[in-house]
């Protein structure tokens, strides 16, 4: 997206997968607001302190999974593990608490209210929104999913080893605040305060703002943006939005140079549960070579879903079962 932006004669056609649009005022904003979202209902280890990766465990990630399948999944046609029709998926945790005591068939109530923060995104105080809220896609509580390794990480104690922690603290202390400060814990982030103090970098890494790519269009590039469902770090809603804003200022001809393609269950650019083997590259010299835009490109299942295809469908357009065929096939999906 920066060479699309900033850079416009480099190249001809790009794929920006999960594009880091704000990566740092944004995208480290909400992993503050996750984890300690996540660190508030965590469970204390044998020194009293919370142990982060234990406030959901793999059986609660199970019981979520199966929750947004069984709201969500149907909506596409097919009942077949994946959400492909996420607009229609409005699924809330909450259908999952606990009426009494935590069991091992319910959510209690604490995380309950934390998946809510989560999917609701980060705000401040005054309820404004810091980042963006994140899609209801069943591949979140898949264990082939990354989404335990970003937001829990593994760790027994209260040394969390969760990416977010590990990864974009560092970050967060001294790259993405001015001045740098290593005493900013990510435990301790302040969504009214600290969001400011991270002004002079954010316009380094801000892709997310420019909606004409005036000089990329007139020089006939082409862009094909792809975003995993269940991205735990850059929220699929932020995709959206950019592609929605893009389209509003180029209206009907949006199209004919930029195309998005939402890919259900898929983790960050690739793996978890979905159909996430797919020749992007192909597509975009079809596209850039021959002038044949993408219709729908298929893609297949690897681990989770081996022998699957499935089509991926330019947005807003979903894969739906036509009702007859086998339904592991690619050719019996419509985008609709």
């Amino acid at each position: 997206m920066m060479f699309t932006q900033r850079f416009p004669s480099y190249f001809d056609g790009v794929i920006a997968i999960a594009p880091a649009m704000r990566v740092s005022k944004g995208a480290t904003i909400a992993a503050a607001w996750d984890t300690q979202a996540l660190q508030a209902i965590a469970p204390p280890g044998a020194d009293g302190q919370p142990v982060l990766s234990q406030a959901l465990s793999n059986d609660d990630l199970g019981l979520l999974r199966k929750g947004i399948l069984e709201a969500c999944d149907a909506q596409d046609g097919l009942a077949d593990g994946l959400v492909s029709n996420p607009a229609a998926c409005k699924f809330d945790p909450k259908a999952l608490q606990c009426t009494g005591a935590k069991t091992a068939e319910c959510l209690s109530a604490a995380q309950v209210g934390a998946l809510q923060k989560i999917f609701g995104g980060a705000r401040n105080s005054a309820g404004q929104p810091l980042y963006f809220t994140r899609p209801r896609d069943a591949g979140i509580g898949h264990p082939a999913n990354d989404w335990r390794a970003w937001k829990l990480g593994t760790s027994t104690t209260a040394q969390a080893n969760s990416r977010h922690v590990f990864l974009m603290q560092d970050a967060l202390q001294g790259y993405f605040v001015t001045p740098p400060d290593r005493s900013l814990s990510i435990y301790r982030f302040d969504f009214d305060r600290d969001p400011a103090r991270m002004d002079a970098h954010a316009w380094i890494f801000n892709t997310g703002d420019d909606v004409k790519l005036a000089g990329y269009k007139a020089r006939g590039g082409k862009l094909l943006f792809a975003h995993g469902l269940a991205d735990p770090i850059f929220s699929p809603d932020e995709m959206v939005d950019y592609y929605q804003r893009l389209s509003r200022e180029h209206g009907a001809a949006t199209p004919d140079f930029a195309r998005l393609f939402l890919i259900p269950g898929m983790a960050h650019c690739q793996g978890g549960a979905a159909t996430d083997s797919w020749d992007g590259l192909g597509a975009l010299v079809d596209w850039v070579e021959k002038g044949q835009a993408p219709q729908r490109i298929v893609a297949s299942g690897t681990t989770v879903f081996p022998g699957r295809t499935r089509p991926l469908c330019p947005y807003p357009q979903y894969a739906h079962y036509n009702g007859s065929g086998d339904p592991e096939k690619a050719e019996n999906f419509s985008c609709r």
